[in-house]
Parts: C-alpha cells; structure tokens; sequence
C-alpha cells in the first residue's frame, strides 16, 4: 500500500489549529497510511517557494485551513488557487477553522469539513468537530488507497501484449493493437 503525501496549507496565525490536526492525523500516520508536510518543514536554505510547489506537486491530498487571516494572506492564496487549479489530479480538502468569506472563493464549490462546512470555532465540543475533520480525511485516504491509476506509458506497453484466452471452442490468440 502506498502512503499518500498530504500538503498542509495554512496561515502561521493558525498554527494551533495545525497542531490539532497533526494530534487528529496520528493513527493514520501510524499505521502507515499517511505522511503530512507543511512549511514549518521548511529547513535553513531552502528555497521558499520552489520546495512549497513540488511539495504541493507530491501531494495526493492538499489541506487547506481556511480563516480570514489565511485569506486574507496572498501567499496562501497563491497556494489556495493553486490547489483548485490541480483537483482533476488531486484531492483538495477545505477546512473551515473559523468564520470567514471562505464561500466566495474557488473552495465553495468543494464539500468542506467539518461536515456542512461548519467552522470549527462554531461547534459546542470542539473534539466532536475535530472529529469530523478526521473521519473525512480518513474517508479520502481510505478510497484513494483502493483505488489505482494506470500510467500512460504502461497502458501504451499493455497494448502491445497479445493474450491468450481459452473457452469452450478452443484457444484464441488475439492482440489490442
């Protein structure tokens, strides 16, 4: 089974809510399904943003922690609108942290988490909104680990193969080519 790279895009104004998150995530980093990445990673020397776009490149899943102060960051949304520029080729998750204009944005069109978009800060418990965030993400990681994606150059080999196949009447010999 292959782990699935997760990108974590959020506002340093936030990082508290990333590190629930990462509390949330840990059974599914632990049994080996998942492996997050976020800025903070980030080491001395590297270059900003070209690790932030092969990062986000990597991902199968991109996070967005949505609140005012990540939209109103224009470096988030550098990374938010490219995010929903890629969602034919990954899963791109909004989380609702706080109040904000989130539905004005590309995001609106995504099922967001918690469940109805509801923001985190809006939920009575909060470990119960915390919740719905993790069985979502699981829910992802859950179809993406059962599902597979032939690549172009060995769909173009599998072609060349002619197969054998036996029935009643006899042996076939056939091609797809």
């Amino acid at each position: 089974m292959k782990k699935l790279q997760l990108f974590i895009s959020y506002n340093h104004k936030d990082d508290d809510s990333r590190q629930e998150l990462d509390k949330w995530l840990v059974n599914l980093r632990e049994k080996g399904l998942i492996d997050e990445w976020h800025d903070g990673n980030l080491i001395p020397g590297d270059h900003l943003m070209s690790k932030i776009s092969e990062k986000m490149d990597e991902a199968d899943i991109i996070l967005l922690l949505l609140s005012q102060d990540y939209l109103a960051s224009k470096s988030c949304r550098d990374e938010m609108n490219y995010a929903l520029g890629v969602t034919q080729k990954k899963r791109v998750i909004s989380i609702v942290l706080k109040d904000c204009t989130w539905q004005e944005t590309g995001c609106k069109d995504l099922l967001a988490l918690p469940k109805d978009g509801k923001p985190l800060a809006g939920w009575v418990s909060r470990e119960e909104a915390w919740h719905s965030v993790y069985e979502g993400i699981k829910k992802v990681v859950d179809e993406l680990q059962h599902s597979f994606e032939v690549k172009d150059e060995y769909l173009k080999e599998l072609q060349q193969v002619e197969f054998v196949t036996q029935n009643k009447t006899g042996t076939i010999l056939s091609s797809w080519s």
